[in-house]
């Protein structure tokens, strides 16, 4: 049997070093700040700004979660918070209520959201080759979200042998 040292290191490990070119790519090319916030701004004073909220969320799925609740886990991760270039992480129920809000602003969010997008790809400058055929390949799967246990709408059994959902990323 081998003997372990443990000591306290000078710096913090993480297992999420990726979020800090999420949080880099955010702000430089897709300009979040920017698009979203004049079109949305906090109602009353202290709020996390609503691209905060975005920029949190996509941390979240970039990390291989979904549910608004598994924001939890992060709002003390001081990592999570600088790489996003957060001044605080919202708490579920702030993500929740906030996203929901956004949903219902139905086409003025989306065409925000679709021109950060657009930004993102312009400034970046991706290399995308198309097959012989002119047609460009789009990787997608189904994957399910375990959500036993709640009362969300739309829940059912998933090939995974649990209730939740299986929505389809590209």
């Amino acid at each position: 049997m081998t003997d372990f040292q443990i000591k306290r290191l000078p710096y913090n490990l993480t297992a999420q070093a990726g979020l800090s070119l999420v949080g880099q790519y955010l702000k430089r090319f897709a300009q979040i700040d920017q698009i979203i916030d004049p079109r949305f701004p906090i109602s009353g004073q202290g709020g996390i700004a609503t691209s905060s909220l975005l920029k949190a969320y996509v941390g979240l799925l970039c990390t291989g979660k979904s549910d608004f609740d598994a924001i939890e886990s992060l709002r003390r991760d001081a990592f999570f918070r600088d790489a996003l270039g957060l001044v605080a992480v919202p708490s579920s129920p702030t993500l929740r209520q906030r996203m929901d809000a956004l949903a219902d602003a139905g086409d003025t969010a989306l065409t925000a959201l679709d021109e950060a997008n657009e930004r993102l790809l312009r400034r970046a400058k991706p290399t995308f080759t198309p097959l012989s055929t002119g047609h460009l390949a789009l990787d997608f799967d189904v994957f399910t979200l375990d959500n036993s246990g709640t009362a969300k709408e739309g829940v059912g059994r998933t090939y995974m042998g649990f209730d939740g959902y299986a929505p389809i990323a590209g």
